[in-house]
């Protein structure tokens, strides 16, 4: 997967939430998103992020005196979009106990899978947001 993909993978998974994170050898990030995993006919599903590499926490406050990556579940961090910027990929994360911050991994050696195991293809994932997206606007345009 490019550094590019992995911003756009990121970005599909926006109003996901991040409930788990852990540091040990490679950063892996559990993610439950809803419509993701309903359109993938997973609706308990949860979607595992990994990446080789150093992962940095930047609040754009003081965010509730974060230290520690892991200390980010506990404010359950909500996925708002990604960009890549530079050779990395900063995620935008919205935290519902204080405000949020910018979460920046390395765009290479990365893996998506189910949280079974199941990988999660790129393009798999793309389609699933494009269907999403598409059944929503012929929603609003039916109201």
């Amino acid at each position: 997967m490019s550094i590019e993909e992995l911003a756009v993978a990121w970005s599909c998974l926006h109003d996901g939430t991040i409930e788990a994170i852990q540091t040990a050898g490679t950063t892996r990030f559990t993610i439950s998103c809803q419509y993701i995993t309903e359109m993938f006919g997973k609706p308990d599903g949860r979607l595992v992020i990994e990446v080789s590499g150093p992962v940095t926490w930047n609040p754009w406050d003081d965010a509730g005196g974060i230290t520690e990556l892991g200390e980010l579940v506990d404010h359950e961090p909500e996925i708002m979009n990604a960009e890549v910027s530079e050779e990395c990929v900063a995620v935008n994360l919205l935290l519902r106990k204080t405000s949020g911050g910018v979460l920046t991994l390395p765009g290479k050696d990365c893996r998506i899978r189910w949280a079974d195991g199941d990988d999660v293809t790129f393009s798999g994932l793309r389609k699933a947001i494009s269907e999403y997206w598409k059944g929503w606007e012929d929603k609003k345009r039916s109201e």
